[in-house]
């Protein structure tokens, strides 16, 4: 890297800092929950906005590796206080698929709360969400068999796409946004998305999409990798 590089790499971090804390300031207590897929970059979002804001940060995986145990009572147990930090009054960023058994009830403990409340979907093309999900190990406890990566990512995203639609879309008061992008560097799109985030949550806008269309249509291999996935429903882990 030339000095000229590191000295533009310093003046965007500068700035980057300077953007976030006039946010920062002006963003009201909430609740901000991250959805996606497997391998969509939730965990890497939510870390970035808990700095970004100073709110505290919570996720079903976070709280299956403290409270549970490989068993169904412990996978219940990690719902139990996932659930109790969406119907909490702190501001917390959350993180889980967005989808599942449980979605209900998360949408019903975060209306609860009182606060305001923000769905954010991170939407980027199930390749890269399985290439990244074949790179981390499966250690997080859970009581049901795993079902392959190649099956459950894309099985995960049909999933969330009617629980968009069913649930998430449908709760007066809750602002929701769908955030696509390539998910060719994540470094840069995480900024990206969270430079956006800021903005929205500020105007209070809703918004869709960041570098393309926010709606992808699925195509005919996406929808048969969804199909094989559903049908092994046993196997996949509720909130990735």
């Amino acid at each position: 890297m030339t000095e000229n590089d590191t000295t533009q790499s310093r003046e965007t971090e500068r700035n980057e800092r300077e953007h976030t804390s006039r946010f920062r300031l002006a963003l009201a207590p909430g609740k901000i929950l991250i959805i996606g897929t497997m391998g969509s970059g939730k965990t890497t979002l939510a870390g970035r906005l808990a700095r970004d804001t100073g709110f505290l940060s919570e996720s079903i995986d976070a709280c299956r590796i403290r409270y549970g145990d490989g068993t169904t009572a412990g996978e219940e147990l990690a719902w139990d206080q996932f659930l109790k930090a969406c119907r909490s009054q702190e501001s917390v960023i959350l993180e889980f698929s967005g989808c599942g058994p449980h979605v209900e009830e998360v949408r019903d403990n975060l209306r609860s709360s009182g606060m305001r409340v923000s769905i954010l979907w991170l939407a980027i093309p199930l390749e890269s969400c399985i290439a990244r999900s074949l790179q981390r190990e499966q250690d997080v406890p859970y009581p049901y068999l795993w079902v392959p990566v190649e099956d459950a990512v894309p099985a995960f995203d049909y999933a969330l796409s009617i629980a968009w639609e069913k649930v998430w879309c449908r709760v007066p008061g809750f602002q929701v946004m769908k955030f696509a992008f390539p998910g060719t560097a994540p470094a840069s799109e995480i900024s990206a998305v969270t430079r956006n985030v800021f903005m929205a949550l500020h105007n209070g806008n809703a918004c869709s999409g960041i570098g393309r269309e926010g709606g992808r249509k699925r195509s005919r291999r996406t929808r048969k990798h969804a199909s094989a996935g559903q049908r092994k429903r046993v196997g996949q882990r509720d909130g990735s």
